[in-house]
């Protein structure tokens, strides 16, 4: 923008919005108002809205205020002077706010603020009603002259038609400090700066001679000897004839928008060098989208000089192929919706080479929401590109690698519905992705499994931590499948879970054969409960011999008494019915011997470890007490029930009770007993202890304690503890033997109570030692 349109849009916003003129009109000490060329007020101060008692609004299209005979001249010389542009002054009745016509005084003079458009016409109005029948016309209105130009708020002077000054208002003599006379005289004083005295006196003739309104900015002298910048703005004073009768100058002080320009104009200066020193190419178009400014950054890329740039050549360095999109796009959001957009195109280097930028532009709006510039930004985006194509071909290699894996791959959003499964996945279950999606999955797992699975899924999520879960699936023929499913999260920086990953695998042929591996471990569970119950063969016959010793002797008694004279019926019922409880002794040892060599499949079902615990006690009693070995029991009184299969647990204790008794025959006397107990803790976990004080074991065959057929005993075939562990394993616990500190050792085992979650190896490892640990006990 160049110095004149600058100058004439300050005036005009001046004109309009700068509230130090928009305060002088409303203060002027008599009605004023400003008018366009419709005949229409745009401005009224507050004394005409006073003088003729309407708001601004009714006045705005109102022609009641003016007389009817004096409204059809008035027509006549408002056409005139819109044709000419020249001001006129008339004589006119007006209706005041009281209801009574008053002739007034009205002096038009148009105010030129840009040569584009059609002149402002500012109004001057003086009730000249008492002036009419004023017997001294002429010295009234001089006084009355003399009192209006003091009162205009702004300097003010009066020339006549020659351009020489003839009065001046208070305010010009006190600012300048000069008299009358001085002034007249300003072009060969102080008054001007003397650096635009010259251009101030040129400007002033070319106005007297050619009557059109003056404008032209100087340095003036203050009364203190400072020069400030002003603007002064003349315009003629024409008679009903249209000639130039007086002259009317109003000054103006700019000195503060002076400097406001001059910080202005290094401001844009600073900014030029801002927006040519980013890397980035800069550039500004008009409201229709006509670009006219680019930076030095886009000059220098493009290598095309600023001047045809700016006349439209900018279009010759985008790509052949992507200029109709980027013309096409830019004028959809100029014309369309007029709003922020952006556009990917190829831009060529001044080398020849094209490089892809991505092209931004933002609408400047003014405070209506009107579009008066637009403001963009190219960005080089070729890097970017090119690492967009090699994702995308990364990502079309890995699907290439998950849809053909031999696995069954997916992932699921956190609430755990599913978001994607691979093709193996969708071939399996004949299903497509949409059906799949959500919790159509659920659809292809086992109706038995479904709400185990459910469960444990809800558990996972809950745990946000990786986790295993087994189930069928149904297969596209209708056929079910054991399968492993493995569920892994994916956290992001704030460490919770973004999305959820998984892989699920065939495990069918794993189920086969660990059911194949249970019957073979139940045969052998079996096979050593009868090695067991061989060892015990004299401690059994002993056990049997007691109840059986005494039915006979009590049926002898009962018959001696049967046979007196007379008989002794009261004692042979007493003796009769301590026959039956040696008979149920003898039942109950049959019944256990015979459950522990039944061969069956594992039964899970509510197990009281105490009640099972004794039964293997009375087993092992006659045993111990062949050895004079002491058992002693201190089994817990609130022992939760547990899960499990109870001959299975059974042989476990029996087992470890009868090696306790073992490693305790060659000890001394006061060793000669073994410590057998029951307990739970506060993560529902019940413990089965036994500790002997015998000759204990090898610390350093600790790794092999447990393996099968390893033994310490001569006669032994090291199957025992193998199966013992296998068994606990099976029934979610742990197994594990410890040296006590002292003589002997101590043998216990850990399952999880009736409803208890199992225990984690981690979780038990903070209060208990690992299987096969030689951590020393004391020997309470």
């Amino acid at each position: 923008m160049d110095g004149v349109a600058f100058r004439r849009n300050m005036t005009e916003q001046l004109l309009i919005s700068d509230p130090t003129l928009r305060s002088l009109m409303f203060n002027m000490p008599g009605p004023i108002s400003l008018w366009n060329a419709s005949g229409e007020p745009e401005l009224m101060n507050r004394l005409s809205l006073d003088y003729f008692g309407k708001t601004f609004e009714e006045l705005r299209h109102s022609k009641e205020v003016l007389h009817p005979d004096d409204y059809r001249a008035h027509i006549v010389r408002w056409e005139s002077a819109l044709s000419t542009g020249i001001a006129f002054e008339e004589e006119a009745r007006l209706l005041t706010g009281e209801g009574a016509y008053h002739w007034n005084l009205l002096r038009w003079f148009p105010i030129e603020v840009d040569s584009r458009q059609a002149p402002r016409w500012c109004l001057i109005q003086t009730d000249i009603h008492s002036l009419k029948e004023w017997p001294d016309k002429q010295r009234f209105a001089n006084a009355f002259l003399e009192s209006m130009i003091d009162g205009i708020g702004a300097p003010f002077m009066i020339n006549s038609s020659n351009g020489n000054p003839k009065a001046a208002n208070r305010l010009l003599l006190e600012y300048s400090g000069k008299t009358l006379e001085e002034i007249k005289n300003w072009q060969n004083n102080d008054f001007i700066h003397p650096g635009d005295r010259q251009r101030g006196v040129d400007a002033w003739e070319y106005s007297v001679t050619t009557g059109k309104p003056s404008d032209f900015e100087a340095r003036r002298r203050r009364a203190d000897g400072a020069y400030r910048w002003w603007h002064s703005h003349g315009f003629p004073l024409r008679d009903a004839g249209g000639t130039i009768s007086h002259w009317c100058v109003i000054h103006t002080d700019i000195e503060d928008r002076k400097q406001m320009e001059a910080r202005l104009l290094a401001s844009e200066q600073s900014l030029k060098q801002i927006i040519d020193s980013i890397p980035g190419m800069a550039w500004s178009a008009d409201k229709a989208g006509n670009v006219d400014f680019f930076s030095q950054c886009f000059v220098n890329y493009v290598g095309i000089p600023l001047e045809e740039l700016t006349s439209g050549s900018w279009e010759d360095a985008v790509h052949p192929e992507d200029i109709g999109n980027v013309l096409a796009t830019w004028k959809k959001f100029t014309e369309a919706a007029a709003t922020p957009g952006e556009v990917e195109a190829r831009l060529r280097r001044a080398d020849g080479s094209y490089r892809w930028f991505l092209m931004r532009r933002q609408p400047l709006r003014d405070e209506t929401g009107i579009v008066r510039r637009w403001y963009g930004l190219n960005t080089d985006i070729e890097d970017l590109k090119r690492a967009e194509e090699a994702l995308a071909t990364s990502e079309r290699n890995l699907d290439q690698i998950i849809n053909t894996m031999p696995a069954m791959a997916w992932s699921a959003y956190v609430d755990g519905a599913a978001e994607f499964v691979n093709q193996t996945y969708l071939e399996y279950v004949g299903l497509s992705l949409e059906e799949v999606q959500g919790w159509g999955w659920t659809s292809a797992v086992h109706p038995d499994d479904l709400p185990r699975l459910a469960a444990g899924w809800r558990t996972i999520l809950e745990s946000k931590r990786v986790g295993e879960l087994e189930a069928r699936m149904k297969r596209h023929d209708g056929a079910y499948r054991w399968f492993l499913l493995r569920a892994s999260p994916l956290h992001g920086e704030d460490g919770e879970v973004m999305r959820w990953f998984g892989v699920n695998t065939d495990i069918e042929d794993r189920k086969g054969a660990e059911e194949a591996m249970r019957d073979i471990q139940s045969e052998l569970a079996h096979l050593t409960r009868v090695m067991t119950m061989g060892q015990l063969t004299a401690s059994i016959a002993h056990e049997l011999n007691q109840p059986l010793s005494g039915i006979i002797t009590n049926a002898e008694t009962c018959l001696r008494m049967l046979s007196a004279d007379p008989p002794n019926v009261s004692g042979a019922m007493e003796t009769a019915r301590r026959t039956i409880r040696d008979g149920n002794r003898a039942s109950e040892v049959i019944t256990r011997l015979r459950t522990l060599f039944k061969k069956k499949t594992a039964i899970t079902e509510t197990v009281g470890l105490n009640t099972a615990a004794r039964d293997v006690l009375a087993l092992a009693a006659a045993e111990a007490q062949r050895h004079k070995i002491r058992i002693n029991a201190e089994l817990s009184a609130d022992l939760p029930p547990i899960r499990g299969d109870r001959v299975q647990l059974q042989q476990v204790m029996l087992n470890l009770v009868l090696n306790a008794v073992q490693a305790t025959r060659g000890a001394a006397d006061e060793h000669r007993h073994v410590a057998v107990s029951t307990s739970n803790d506060e993560f529902g976990q019940v413990r089965f202890s036994v500790k002997d004080y015998g000759v204990g074991f090898d610390p350093d065959a600790i790794e092999k304690l447990f393996s099968p057929f390893y033994t310490t005993k001569s006669d032994g075939m090291g199957i025992g503890l193998s199966v013992s562990n296998t068994i606990i394993k099976g029934h979610g616990g742990v197994l594990w033997a410890e040296l006590n500190n002292g003589p002997g050792s101590t043998f216990q085992f850990m399952i999880p109570a009736n409803g208890a979650d199992q225990l984690e190896p981690s979780a038990l490892m903070t209060w208990m030692p690992a299987p096969g640990s030689t951590r020393p006990m004391d020997n309470r």
